[in-house]
């Protein structure tokens, strides 16, 4: 099976050691220093998805010239060879997102709906093991699939262990769900968003150059914070709402 059969068959793939250059390694320990570095600084407190354990990032120059490694290891190659497109039909946005200590798992979900079209892109710059909060995914669980039909099929589940350097492309409809951090630091993951150039979402390369943290699943605002504590003390209702809906969607 070749890397394209594999990526459609379970709706991601890993590339170990897709990129193991010093280079990469001293900006990944930069990268990691200053993120903790922001944390310390940061009232986390405030922000949408603290209290379930899950924070956006937004990795600023760091991620930039990440990409720019990237490149060099020859990343549009890797691309063209499993989605049979052309890096230049997409844009590319900066994402990531911060695995809190001893929060709990996230809820299974996609990132999006499934009309939408999107690729994610990580690289692991820190080794990411069984017990610092890696992502689950459900094998072929990419295809259209709402939520009340997920939840009552038979699932395959993985853990996606990284070493540092290893690469990850998944599509946005696989479902999946962080898993909680067992660990007692947190957990960094940058991501690349490809979007076909067709769907008119801007590129936020070089928006921001400094490292920004901010809401993952639920807003910043007083309603927002809300609803993530109904999420966190009456969880069942919370998924039974989601049920509900997806019956209708």
């Amino acid at each position: 099976m070749n890397l394209r059969e594999s990526f459609y068959k379970d709706g991601y793939l890993i590339i170990p050691n897709f990129i193991k250059n010093e280079s990469f390694f001293k900006l990944s320990d930069e990268l990691n220093l200053q993120i903790k570095k922001k944390i310390y600084n940061t009232d986390l407190t405030k922000i949408g998805g603290y209290k379930i354990g899950n924070l956006g990032l937004d990795a600023g120059q760091y991620a930039s010239e990440i990409w720019e490694l990237l490149l060099k290891q020859d990343i549009e190659k890797l691309i063209l060879e499993i989605l049979e497109k052309s890096l230049s039909e997409f844009t590319v946005r900066v994402s990531g997102n911060i695995c809190f200590p001893n929060k709990g798992d996230q809820h299974f979900h996609t990132d999006g709906k499934y009309e939408e079209r999107m690729y994610l892109m990580s690289v692991a710059t820190e080794d990411i093991t069984e017990s610092s909060g890696p992502t689950e995914v459900v094998l072929n669980s990419h295809n259209k699939t709402p939520y009340w039909k997920f939840l009552f099929k038979n699932k395959i589940k993985k853990k996606i262990i990284l070493s540092k350097g290893d690469l990850i492309i998944r599509k946005h409809s696989t479902w999946h769900r962080g898993t909680k951090n067992l660990s007692d630091k947190p957990r960094f993951l940058i991501a690349f968003l490809l979007f076909p150039k067709d769907s008119k979402i801007k590129s936020n390369f070089n928006q921001n150059t400094e490292i920004e943290i901010f809401n993952n699943f639920f807003s910043s605002s007083s309603l927002g914070r809300f609803k993530e504590l109904i999420y966190i003390k009456f969880k069942p209702i919370f998924l039974f709402y989601k049920l509900f809906r997806s019956i209708f969607e």
